[in-house]
């Protein structure tokens, strides 16, 4: 009976926390140095097995100017061309145009570029950002649209997204080529912004940091909810089976006990 006892005490609290778990996730990566679909307007990568497609356009603010004038990073938003090189993405605003090397990269010379992921409406929590090129600098910050206004970019300047619901995940300062780890609060949207280090999304007030940030986006990775996880009524059904089987056990070790006992 002592036996039977230790197995119940075992087995019920992990029928008890199958029951009570919530969904699990999934870990998604996708490669921007590989095949896709679209053109200069967008380009859609598939993820790895199980993620959702994702679509990428380019992005920079109207007004061109210096990393030092009052106008740096103003005006609106508009969309520009986005390229695929070896390295990975790059985006050309009218300042890159007829320009070499490191020009046709996502920077922040005279207009802030950025690259904007959609994932077709899947909830995606990234967590690693991967460059395959860089050029002096490469900094760089994130912002996520979390909902309450307009995820809709053409519609509004890089200081107008915290007041249209995007949240601003952070600035990350020379990574180089390496994969950074990024977005520790776990936010999660199908709408990502990785952007040239940009004041209006949490970068440094120093203005040395700004006109020398060139890099192409290899990579980026993160987590979303798994289609493997079962249905609650799967889970209650499988749940009620143990705990049917574990019950009968006991049922059966105490009348052999009582068998013996009477026995003896």
């Amino acid at each position: 009976m002592k036996n039977s006892k230790k197995v119940t005490a075992i087995l019920i609290p992990g029928i008890l926390a199958l029951l009570l778990s919530g969904g699990a996730t999934a870990d998604w990566s996708w490669n921007f140095t590989g095949s896709y679909t679209g053109n200069s307007s967008g380009m859609t990568f598939n993820g790895s097995a199980g993620a959702p497609n994702v679509t990428a356009t380019a992005w920079s603010n109207s007004i061109s100017a210096s990393n030092t004038s009052s106008n740096y990073g103003s005006g609106d938003l508009v969309q520009r061309s986005i390229y695929k090189y070896s390295g990975g993405l790059g985006v050309t605003s009218p300042d890159d145009v007829n320009q070499g090397s490191p020009e046709h990269a996502t920077d922040n010379q005279y207009r802030i570029d950025s690259i904007l992921l959609y994932f077709g409406g899947t909830a995606v929590s990234l967590d690693q950002v991967k460059f395959g090129w860089v050029s002096g600098d490469s900094d760089f910050s994130m912002s996520a649209y979390t909902g309450g206004g307009s995820s809709n970019l053409s519609a509004m300047g890089y200081g107008d997204l915290a007041s249209n619901g995007w949240s601003t995940i952070g600035s990350y300062y020379n990574p180089g080529t390496g994969t950074t780890a990024v977005n520790p609060t776990e936010v999660s949207s199908s709408y990502w912004l990785i952007s040239a280090l940009n004041p209006n999304l949490g970068g440094t007030s120093n203005t040395n940091y700004y006109g020398n940030d060139f890099f192409k986006l290899a990579s980026v990775g993160g987590t979303g909810p798994s289609n493997e996880v079962p249905e609650p009524s799967t889970l209650l059904l499988l749940g009620g089976v143990l705990l049917i089987t574990v019950m009968r056990g006991q049922v059966v070790a105490s009348r052999r006990e009582s068998g013996h006992a009477l026995q003896a």
